[in-house]
């Protein structure tokens, strides 16, 4: 069906921010959140991506219904997939 033919963002739809990315991460590796702020350069205050949500409509529309992974859930599949494949 060439309805269902091109580029799909397949994100969850959910907002995330990096903090809570970096948070799940040092929470996954079973270490301490060691985290220094900065203060954000004046020049990127107003174009700065300050958390990620994938527009998803497109991926509706043609029928897709599943769930997809959460963030935490996501970040220790990866873990347990790296940290299983270091040689």
């Amino acid at each position: 069906d060439k309805k269902n033919v091109g580029i799909f963002n397949v994100g969850t739809g959910n907002p995330q921010s990096f903090l809570a990315l970096a948070k799940t991460l040092f929470n996954a590796l079973n270490i301490p959140e060691k985290i220094i702020y900065i203060d954000m350069p004046k020049n990127l205050i107003d174009i700065y991506q300050y958390y990620t949500a994938a527009n998803i409509k497109k991926l509706r529309s043609v029928g897709y219904t599943k769930e997809f992974t959460s963030l935490k859930d996501g970040v220790r599949i990866c873990k347990d997939y790296f940290l299983g494949n270091i040689k």
